[in-house]
């Protein structure tokens, strides 16, 4: 148990006891101002450490808030891609068609330049069996 100088004790105790006690007094109370400084040290770490928490917390929500965002778009360009896909398909379908529509119609202008052409044979030959005699 600590010593304790009281007023019907300092009256009667030595200068050396009451300077042994001063001292043991001012080691304690430095004991306290470094357990003191130790937990407001601590405290202060501790307040940082929650303050960071609370900045990525709120990362977080943003960070979540932006992944959900983009998903949303990315099904939508999904659904934009597959439409494309089906029009590119139906293009090259077309594309098919049209080439055999071009080729009817250049084999179609070369049977109308032979039928002419055989038309005004057939016509030639009219006008000449028309004026040899019979």
């Amino acid at each position: 148990m600590p010593e304790v100088l009281d007023s019907k004790t300092t009256t009667a105790a030595s200068p050396l006891k009451v300077v042994r006690v001063a001292a043991k007094a001012v080691q304690k109370y430095h004991q306290e101002v470094r357990k003191n400084d130790e937990v407001v040290e601590q405290l202060h770490k501790l307040h940082t450490k929650v303050v960071e928490a609370s900045e990525l917390r709120k990362k977080y929500k943003d960070l979540l808030q932006a992944h959900e965002m983009l998903s949303e778009l990315m099904a939508k360009n999904e659904k934009e891609v597959s439409k494309a896909r089906a029009l590119k398909d139906t293009v090259k379908g077309l594309e098919g068609v049209i080439l055999k529509l071009e080729g009817l119609l250049a084999k179609t202008v070369t049977d109308g330049q032979v039928l002419a052409s055989l038309k005004e044979d057939n016509e030639r030959l009219a006008k000449r069996t028309s004026r040899e005699p019979s």
